[in-house]
């Protein structure tokens, strides 16, 4: 997995981190790369609890104190058969915000000029291929001006890196190693085939996409992490807690009023009627029945304004913010409640938010 797993540093990522890891060591996964913020979160973990960290960007001193390999060596094997197999992995800088303290914790270094020198460590010259060993290397960023470096070096095979699509790509190279996108969400593994003899003809490596479908069978350890990362939610209270999750203010001090407000006697009682018959006026049920209703990744879709000091926070505390209501399309109703020749904001009126 060539990383990152979160984007963020709040107490649901930490918990989603926490559960990434297990997962993946549990699969028995060979190598990961991680982004220079994980780094600082994956500090706070037991080691047996993670799977094999590469981080080849990374000075020797601060890698022995996240206790991460500079590479990783597999033997891969067909029939009699082997080849060889070389992992490296570079983690996406700290952003800019990052104190001089956690740069010096961390201690990442140039990518290209690591690669370089690992492999020399290793007695492998970055300008010529060799023939005896598939390399690979991950990036858990899109780096442009990265992939071209690396690309310029015959000795890699295969460059996997971070995409902004949901689907993997193949990206077209005439020369260098093949280059491909991990996708996002879990939603793809990325397979490639080495046919024997591949560096006589490099373009015989083979890509392909595995789509991640419903009847692939659970794994019932993992469902259970699951299952244990939406407890500790629950009893974190991470959705009605006011503390745990930053909510933005409404533009011009505007409040979201819920649905039976907007179905009142003379507004749009029937058009409320119809929305009650709707598969969105009972989506919070879909999640109450799985138990996913504790999960704010999960209720920022069937409810109304979950991420704003006004919107969504139990169906307890506010019951008429429930389900996929009419604000969610139309915005916050407090204005036009107070008059109704008051536009609705447009802000909210993209579907594409879900």
């Amino acid at each position: 997995d060539a990383g990152p797993l979160i984007d963020k540093e709040d107490l649901q990522s930490r918990l989603k981190f926490e559960t990434f890891l297990f997962s993946l060591k549990h699969l028995n996964y060979d190598a990961i790369g991680l982004s220079g913020e994980e780094l600082l979160v994956k500090n706070e973990l037991k080691p047996s609890e993670l799977p094999p960290l590469v981080m080849t960007n990374m000075a020797e001193p601060a890698r022995q104190t996240f206790e991460a390999l500079g590479y990783l060596q597999k033997t891969l094997a067909a029939g009699e058969e082997q080849l060889d197999c070389l992992v490296l992995s570079l983690a996406r800088e700290l952003p800019a915000s990052a104190t001089d303290h956690q740069k010096k914790l961390v201690q990442l270094q140039d990518s290209a000029a690591a690669v370089k020198e690992m492999l020399a460590s290793l007695n492998i010259d970055p300008e010529k291929s060799t023939p005896d060993r598939l390399i690979v290397v991950t990036m858990s960023e899109k780096n442009k001006g990265l992939a071209e470096k690396l690309q310029q070096m015959p000795a890699l095979d295969v460059i996997a890196t971070v995409g902004t699509a949901d689907e993997p790509e193949l990206c077209e190279a005439k020369t260098g190693p093949v280059m491909v996108t991990t996708g996002r969400l879990g939603k793809y593994i990325v397979r490639i085939d080495v046919p024997f003899g591949y560096r006589d003809n490099p373009s015989q490596l083979r890509f392909q996409r595995i789509a991640i479908e419903e009847d692939f069978e659970k794994d019932a350890v993992i469902v259970s992490r699951i299952d244990d990362y939406q407890l500790q939610m629950q009893i974190e209270q991470l959705v009605e807690d006011e503390t745990k999750i930053v909510r933005q203010p409404l533009e011009g001090g505007n409040r979201f009023v819920g649905n039976v407000s907007c179905g009142a006697a003379d507004c749009h009682e029937d058009i409320y009627q119809k929305w009650r018959e709707f598969r969105h006026g009972y989506a919070l049920e879909t999640l109450e029945k799985v138990n996913r209703q504790y999960d704010p990744s999960c209720i920022s879709c069937h409810t109304v304004g979950m991420a704003y000091e006004s919107g969504f926070r139990s169906r307890e505390k506010t019951p008429d913010l429930a389900d996929v209501g009419c604000e969610m399309c139309h915005g916050p109703g407090e204005k036009h409640q107070q008059d109704v020749y008051e536009e609705y904001q447009t802000v909210f009126t993209a579907c594409e938010q879900c």
